[in-house]
């Protein structure tokens, strides 16, 4: 977008309350517009009716429907579609899980027949991992940090992430689990880091360095291949057990899983 004379990428800070861990409904959406160098344009916040809500997701954010008709007005999603679309459009957005947002949101615009309008730029949750350093992910590799988490990493108090809520959707004492606290704090995260960190971040995101198990996952799936093939064979040779050839075949078939499982654990 061109603003001012100069050509910026606008940033979209944003973060949804569901109806569960699959795309179903969105509950509520905030969002912060800025610009390059993380200066707010704008801030929304959107409460929308749903068709149901379960009860472990209301459980994470104490959103139900009677509650949500009543935020909403009665409104869904559809209602607020055109005035979403075109406040992100061309945007890039940054969340913390922006896989998990980000799907949400193209769901809603997909059953209206539209396009997502921004492009996902970066995620504080991915971008964390390593900082953070957690226990507790799979193959041994770090977990993926919560929000206060990346919150601790960044030195961003809960203080701070309230009062920059307060001061952009107009509410105070928000707790987490509402989307302006959360979306607040992921904008007080990226302030922090300055813009030529965030500016990488995104670069990061979008062209992720190659990893051990990205280069070998051909020949992960070779091995499971060539596994399945063993197996196979080996059961044609099962009443012939002293075979030569059976035998070298569960050899053979032993070393390529063996292989496979120690590709597996360094990866």
């Amino acid at each position: 977008m061109r603003m001012e004379g100069r050509w910026i990428h606008l940033r979209a800070f944003l973060d949804v309350e569901t109806t569960g861990f699959e795309p179903g409904q969105i509950a509520q959406l905030s969002y912060i517009i800025t610009d390059d160098e993380l200066n707010v344009q704008m801030a929304k916040n959107f409460f929308f009716s749903v068709d149901s809500m379960p009860r472990k997701a209301s459980d994470v954010h104490g959103l139900t429907k009677p509650k949500l008709k009543k935020l909403s007005g009665g409104k869904i999603f559809a209602d607020h579609a055109q005035e979403i679309h075109g406040d992100l459009a061309n945007t890039d957005a940054i969340c913390h899980n922006t896989k998990f947002d980000i799907a949400f949101l193209e769901a809603e615009f997909n059953r209206l027949s539209m396009r997502l309008p921004c492009a996902p730029g970066a995620c504080t949750m991915l971008h964390y991992t390593d900082i953070c350093a957690l226990p507790g992910g799979p193959r041994s590799q770090y977990k993926w940090p919560k929000l206060h988490e990346a919150m601790g990493a960044a030195k961003i108090s809960s203080k701070v992430a309230r009062t920059t809520a307060a001061e952009l959707f107009g509410e105070e004492d928000l707790p987490f689990h509402d989307s302006r606290m959360d979306v607040a704090a992921v904008y007080s995260i990226c302030k922090s880091m300055g813009r030529t960190a965030v500016d990488e971040m995104v670069s990061s995101y979008r062209n992720p360095p190659m990893t051990t198990l990205s280069v070998i996952s051909p020949y992960l799936t070779l091995g499971r291949i060539l596994i399945y093939l063993w197996i196979a064979i080996s059961l044609g040779f099962i009443f012939d057990k002293d075979s030569p050839t059976s035998m070298g075949i569960t050899c053979l078939g032993l070393g390529i899983f063996w292989l496979y499982r120690s590709f597996r654990k360094q990866s």
